[in-house]
């Protein structure tokens, strides 16, 4: 789903560790605990190393810019959660449960401590973001991803046409909504009941035809 319901994620993560420089993963939770406090928009090899107390230069050895150390900490988080998709995809027969499937190990992420909050609000962000837009990055082409695309693809109604924006308001709606609920606390609603409700409102997104006035416009439009 380009969903981000992603190549290689760049030639940072094959680069050695040297001495003296700050490993690899000190600097994707660092790039993390920016992000989560200033914004991608605001992301920079700079800040990063100013998070770091580092130099600039020790970053660019691991990382050669922004987008790379991006696409490292979507992977980071992601192939923790995919594993459990290639388990459990052979299973899956309805778009329900694939859909559940999605929403319930993102949401799961928000119980990791080591970065996962962070990593569903950068998901989030980079849905609208002017600079790292979500949409098109490796982290949405993944087998694993592309495996949970054809569970739902011959159960969607959505045309053509409209594929691209359902597919960027699928992304929005459920990083947004996952991120929106874990930041309520303790008031929030039961995580099972966030899950059944968002897998709804995918489902529309996903799945559901568009109304005969906007079958109309895009015939208009053809």
């Amino acid at each position: 789903m380009n969903f981000g319901p992603f190549q290689s994620f760049g030639s940072a993560a094959t680069v050695r560790e040297m001495p003296g420089l700050p490993t690899r993963i000190e600097v994707l939770r660092a790039t993390e605990r920016f992000c989560e406090r200033s914004g991608v928009d605001a992301l920079s090899l700079a800040a990063v190393a100013r998070l770091m107390d580092v130099a600039s230069a020790q970053v660019a050895a691991i990382f050669h810019d922004e987008t790379s150390l991006l696409d490292a900490v979507l992977e980071r988080h992601q192939a923790r959660y995919e594993r459990a998709w290639e388990e459990r995809l052979p299973s899956v027969e309805t778009a329900r449960a694939a859909l559940h499937l999605l929403v319930s190990t993102i949401a799961a992420r928000t119980r990791d401590d080591d970065g996962g909050p962070a990593y569903v609000a950068i998901c989030a962000q980079m849905c609208t973001s002017p600079r790292f837009s979500l949409t098109g990055r490796p982290a949405t082409t993944t087998p694993a991803a592309l495996k949970l695309i054809g569970k739902l693809m011959p159960h969607s109604l959505v045309p053509f046409p409209l594929i691209p924006a359902r597919f960027e308001r699928f992304a929005l709606v459920m990083f947004g909504s996952i991120i929106a609920w874990h930041r309520q606390g303790q008031s929030r609603m039961p995580e099972a009941v966030l899950v059944e409700e968002l897998v709804d409102c995918l489902s529309f997104l996903g799945l559901t035809a568009p109304s005969e006035e906007v079958r109309g416009v895009l015939d208009a439009h053809a």
